[in-house]
């Protein structure tokens, strides 16, 4: 088995596994959750696609790689769709959306027609220059839609960029990056294989690809293990605008409070009362103990009373 295959399976298994357990996660918010599924399934399309086009050795598959090459103008449209199903609260997948894979759809039939008809993809180099023109720009265009739609949906271009207390916020920014890395790197393969023939070129964008699928999708897969930690706080918080120092400053205030007030004295105390006391309006101060103490309200209060015993104990 070569090294070029041992990476390709390190990083399509993850993938496909990846985009299954996406797939089916998705009971709340199932059409955001399938159309994440959709990305992962593209991006092992691509990897495939890669392996078959490296070598002469896989020559009788050289349709199919190139077919499966063309599942990169998907990324652009799934993220948008991605992004503003995201940023949605009830949001509802339309019949007009599914124009933004009409580029797409028309592309690939096309050049199956070509395929089947006159033999179009059975060699190795193919130059497409005017459909790699095409491509390039849907993506950049759905790409910047889909930024465009988070900040219309209350994000500001100063927390898109550099706030990561936000994990819906930065797994968007990471997934961004990522698709757009994948899009840029297949752009630029294309062009040393189909124009320049330069093997050591190829293979060195070849290599970059593969390490670079296989560690996004191992931290992809780790945020989705760990949803439930990393974005619990987050859908029930989506429609709050603080920002990460509004909240760090929210927190200051109530551990102060605590400190002085001791309201965890009182038996009945509860997140409303303990808001109208501290001054702190009740969802950020809901958001403050989940997010910062990374507790619920009963184990944060208690909390203070296992300290207030332990002290009079002694």
């Amino acid at each position: 088995m070569s090294l070029l295959t041992i990476f390709a399976l390190s990083t399509v298994i993850p993938t496909v596994i990846l985009a299954v357990c996406v797939a089916r996660s998705g009971r709340e918010r199932p059409v955001t959750e399938y159309l994440l599924a959709g990305i992962f399934v593209v991006i092992a399309l691509l990897t495939v696609s890669s392996v078959i086009l490296s070598s002469y050795r896989y020559r009788r598959y050289f349709p199919i790689g190139h077919l499966s090459n063309l599942t990169v103008m998907l990324l652009g449209p799934l993220f948008y769709l991605y992004a503003k199903s995201s940023a949605q609260k009830r949001f509802r997948f339309k019949k007009r959306y599914w124009l933004c894979f009409l580029p797409f759809a028309v592309a690939f039939s096309y050049y199956l027609y070509m395929t089947l008809r006159f033999g179009l993809f059975r060699d190795k180099h193919v130059m497409l220059l005017s459909y790699k023109a095409v491509e390039t720009a849907q993506n950049c265009a759905f790409f910047v839609a889909g930024i465009a739609v988070l900040l219309r949906n209350g994000v500001t271009a100063r927390r898109a960029l550099a706030d990561f207390a936000d994990w819906r916020l930065t797994w968007t920014r990471f997934l961004f990056l990522s698709l757009v890395a994948i899009a840029a790197n297949k752009l630029y393969t294309a062009l040393i294989c189909d124009y320049y023939h330069s093997a050591r070129l190829y293979f060195a964008g070849l290599s970059i690809y593969f390490i670079f699928i296989c560690l996004a999708t191992s931290l992809a897969l780790y945020v989705f293990v760990n949803r439930g930690r990393l974005f619990s706080s987050v859908e029930r918080y989506r429609d709050s605008t603080l920002s990460s120092r509004e909240l760090e400053e929210s927190y200051r205030r109530l551990l102060s409070f605590m400190d002085e007030d001791q309201s965890f004295l009182d038996p009945d105390l509860t997140l409303p009362r303990l808001a109208e006391r501290s001054r702190i309006p009740l969802k950020t101060l809901s958001r403050v103990i989940n997010e910062r103490a990374g507790k619920n309200f009963n184990d944060f209060v208690n909390e203070y009373r296992v300290r207030e015993s332990c002290r009079l104990l002694e």
